[in-house]
């Protein structure tokens, strides 16, 4: 499985069971490491602050909030 920094909010959801499971080999970059349901504030002159309002985990309990989904193979 493809992924880059640009995967957060639901394509995380969709790469982590793969990851936990190891059903895929996850190649490419680290993920965003957010689940999305974000609150943004654009402060202008391309400055933006985004926070989580809900927290993930994989199943046992490690987050990936804040960390990004780890890769396989890859460039981290």
């Amino acid at each position: 499985m493809l992924v880059d920094g640009g995967c957060a909010s639901a394509c995380e959801d969709f790469v982590a069971p793969f990851k936990e499971t190891e059903r895929a080999v996850i190649l490419g970059e680290t993920t965003w490491d957010s689940t999305g349901q974000t609150i943004n504030t654009d402060f202008g002159k391309g400055m933006t602050l985004s926070v989580s309002t809900k927290r993930e985990s994989f199943p046992d309990g490690s987050q990936f909030e804040g960390i990004g989904i780890t890769l396989t193979v890859g460039v981290t």
